[in-house]
């Protein structure tokens, strides 16, 4: 029996890139920390408040997605999770105001709640006979993509491209992911 079944492999890999990009999405502010840190002259109690902002808004945005995916399934959850993560992204140190970024990263937070609600249950659904392996599989995505995002974004960085372009540029595969 193969781990996804042929008609789901096209909507299972679309999940797929959606939760590869969603470990580079809660990874992003560690690669780019440092920068942060210097070019907004930020200490770390801002950092930690900008962090825990995010952190707290995809808590509680993963109790509300719950109910947003029973009234409106995952695919509405993820693409609304989607596109709250590119407005986050988009807008996030447009300046070096701390609220204005905590505001703005709260926003990716709940944003990225949505998806890992909405991803899950969708995987859930393709998985017919109730094995698990496609979300075993589906959590070894955001693995990659946690993996592999800081490592792409730290040589990119080193090569000189802007941390701020790089999240502009994340916001942007959100889009389209959406």
């Amino acid at each position: 029996m193969p781990i996804i079944e042929p008609r789901f492999r096209a909507p299972f890999l679309a999940l797929f890139c959606v939760f590869a990009l969603f470990g580079t999405s809660i990874t992003i502010i560690g690669a780019t920390l440092p920068r942060i840190l210097a070019d907004f002259q930020w200490d770390y109690l801002v950092a930690g408040l900008v962090i825990g902002a995010g952190s707290v808004a995809y808590f509680v945005s993963t109790f509300a997605a719950g109910h947003l995916v029973k009234r409106y399934g995952p695919k509405r959850t993820i693409v609304l999770g989607l596109l709250l993560a590119v407005t986050g992204l988009t807008f996030f140190a447009a300046n070096a105001d701390p609220l204005a970024n905590i505001l703005l990263y709260a926003l990716i937070g709940l944003g990225q709640g949505c998806i890992e609600v909405g991803v899950n249950c969708a995987t859930l659904s393709i998985d017919p006979h109730n094995t698990g392996r496609p979300m075993n599989l589906m959590h070894g995505a955001f693995a990659i993509g946690a993996i592999a995002g800081p490592l792409a974004l730290g040589a990119l960085l080193r090569g000189g491209l802007s941390w701020i372009v790089i999240y502009r540029a994340i916001a942007l595969i959100c889009a389209l992911l959406a």
